[in-house]
């Protein structure tokens, strides 16, 4: 383990129906990014997306612990919310 972890991070504009995937290499390693574009961009619910994107890791050898989290904007209020700015939501920000 490294005493510093250095994070990657951005603000980026969001709008109503983005979908989010948070994952470990347990899929990104497995799984093309075409694949894993093709699941996400299908009709099907949140729940058969990660099923299907862990089902797709497993068919291709499943090596290590596979975890997805999907989320999906449904509304996005734009500017402050209770008056903070939705920027510096975060302790420390």
């Amino acid at each position: 383990l490294e005493p510093v972890v250095e994070i990657d991070h951005r603000i980026i504009a969001m709008e109503d129906g983005d979908l989010f995937l948070l994952c470990c290499d347990g899929l990104t390693d497995l799984v093309e990014d075409w694949m894993i574009q093709e699941i996400m961009t299908s009709d099907e619910t949140l729940d058969a997306m990660a099923a299907n994107l862990i089902r797709a890791a497993n068919a291709n050898g499943g090596l290590d612990n596979i975890t997805v989290i999907l989320l999906r904007l449904s509304a996005v209020v734009s500017g402050a919310i209770d008056g903070q700015d939705p920027r510096k939501t975060l302790p420390g920000s």
